[in-house]
């Protein structure tokens, strides 16, 4: 269970980096 927690923390991290690198491509 405590990998799930960590894989999950790790994905929401992912997905923020994604969204911070979509916005700053899409402000060029």
């Amino acid at each position: 269970m405590v990998v799930e927690d960590l894989s999950a923390k790790d994905s929401d991290l992912f997905l923020d980096e994604v969204c911070k690198w979509f916005t700053f491509k899409s402000r060029d």
